[in-house]
């Protein structure tokens, strides 16, 4: 009796120990894990060594896990579902992946380490370069030049329009018409091109000087230029006016509302991709931020939209006085594991993440500041 008391005590105690410890450590296993180095998450060092968040998190979990990670590079982040598809080159993915409903439906995710959401930055405009500052601002106004253009042509042929209409009203045709030899070429030309330029005095209030009409009919015509000439600068002004007004209140970007219209520039294969489309935005895809970042500083898009821990990073590292983050968060984020579907990894990342959520707090605090 005595004997069978302590083996069942034996037998709790082994329980509870077994209950007190969160992940049972089996025999070490190589593990796999596709990224793409790229700050904040993963930066590779001189000697090879890596560093970044998404480096130390996975160090974490793997010392928890008792996992022996390989990393297995690849060069654009659309490139790591490919492969996690693929020929079992790799188990599982990580760089700062997003779940959500449509990737969970392909691959299995772990908990997620980290909480996140998608960011806007935008340049100073400061830091633009001449070139790119003069391509940007021609682009921008081409419907103002077209519009300038259309009232000009108006203006030149409401000119022509009214100086024929002048010239045969007025009775300087008469003279032309009674001399010995009739109206020649040059008299035509001549009554012409002086019936022009009294259009052109009349509509732009300057005076008649030398040329001004002496029939009824043609002060009628000359009026009727100066009205017409007076609506045509009106509309101009106001296009120019109108214009200016509407570039500053469009060329702010404080939200993704404001993305609409506005060519965004997003790495290819993200959930920024999917955001900016649903905000009408005009999607410029690149392999990796660097890039989006590049093509923001030389004015070739107006924003970049990305995870807020990528962009960040730059504005308040390098970035300094060059880039500037709009103050919004939007589309939240969770960053997780990616794994085959069905494979025995997630439930040992699952044990390993909530065992090592101290320590993943103060990589964040290290690298984020929260």
């Amino acid at each position: 009796m005595k004997t069978l008391v302590l083996a069942v005590i034996a037998l709790f105690a082994t329980v509870a120990s077994a209950q007190s410890d969160p992940i049972q450590v089996s025999e070490p296993r190589t593990v796999r894990i596709g990224i793409v180095a790229e700050e904040p998450f993963f930066i590779e060092g001189e000697n090879g060594s890596m560093s970044g968040f998404d480096a130390e998190v996975l160090s974490t979990i793997g010392d928890t896990a008792n996992w022996q990670v390989e990393v297995v590079h690849f060069d654009r982040f659309a490139d790591l579902f490919t492969a996690l598809q693929g020929d079992n080159q790799i188990d599982g993915i990580m760089n700062g992946i997003t779940i959500n409903l449509e990737r969970e439906q392909i691959y299995d995710f772990s908990q997620p380490y980290m909480n996140t959401g998608l960011g806007i930055m935008i340049a100073e405009e400061s830091n633009q370069d001449f070139v790119s500052s003069i391509q940007a601002w021609i682009e921008v106004r081409i419907p103002l030049i077209v519009n300038l253009l259309v009232i000009c042509a108006l203006f030149l042929a409401a000119l022509c329009v009214f100086g024929f209409l002048l010239y045969i009203t007025d009775d300087q045709r008469k003279q032309d018409a009674n001399d010995d030899d009739g109206l020649t070429f040059m008299e035509v030309m001549k009554g012409s091109a002086n019936s022009v330029w009294l259009a052109f005095t009349t509509g732009s209030t300057i005076g008649y000087g030398d040329v001004y009409p002496k029939r009824v009919a043609a002060r009628i015509v000359a009026v009727l230029c100066f009205f017409c000439v007076a609506i045509l600068v009106s509309s101009l002004t106001a296009s120019i006016t109108s214009f200016n007004v509407v570039q500053q209140f469009e060329a702010r970007i404080d939200g993704p509302s404001d993305l609409k219209g506005k060519k965004i520039a997003v790495v290819s294969g993200t959930t920024s991709v999917d955001e900016v489309e649903f905000y009408n935005g005009i999607v410029r895809e690149y392999d990796n931020y660097d890039q989006c970042i590049a093509a923001l500083i030389m004015g070739r898009v107006e924003a970049v939209v990305g995870d807020v821990p990528n962009l960040a990073f730059f504005a308040n590292g390098e970035g300094q006085d060059v880039v500037v983050m709009a103050d919004t968060t939007f589309a939240p984020q969770n960053y997780g594991i990616a794994f085959r579907q069905g494979s025995p990894l997630v439930e040992q990342a699952n044990l390993a993440i909530l065992a090592s959520q101290d320590e993943i707090k103060e990589i964040s605090m290290k690298y984020f500041g929260h």
